[in-house]
């Protein structure tokens, strides 16, 4: 049985109004973007589901209750990005990797 490969990157994001945002990933990644709510995820985000499994995330940096960052990597930022993939060499990570002006890696894990 061969070992499945995960790949999951926290982008920082470097516009700070998520449906503008949403709208320009949607055209980087060539998806359409899925509104959703959950309080884990900062409130209302966005959903990009790719064809090999890969789900992007795009959401508030904020705990709607306390106020904290989500993700403390990106602190300064009212916008990140959470990228889960199986595969490290998906369309999405190559997608986003060039666009620079966009997004900015901030940690990744791989396993």
């Amino acid at each position: 049985m061969e070992n499945e490969v995960k790949i999951e990157i926290v982008y920082g994001v470097t516009r700070d109004d998520i449906d503008e945002m949403s709208s320009i990933i949607e055209k980087v990644l060539g998806v359409k973007a899925q509104p959703r709510e959950n309080d884990a995820r900062g409130g209302d985000y966005y959903l990009f589901e790719g064809k090999s499994g890969e789900e992007l995330y795009l959401m508030t940096n904020r705990d709607p209750y306390d106020e904290e960052p989500l993700f403390d990597e990106a602190a300064g930022r009212v916008l990140v990005s959470y990228l889960s993939s199986p595969d490290h060499s998906s369309d999405f990570v190559a997608a986003i990797d060039h666009e620079p002006d966009l997004f900015v890696k901030l940690s990744s894990k791989i396993w």
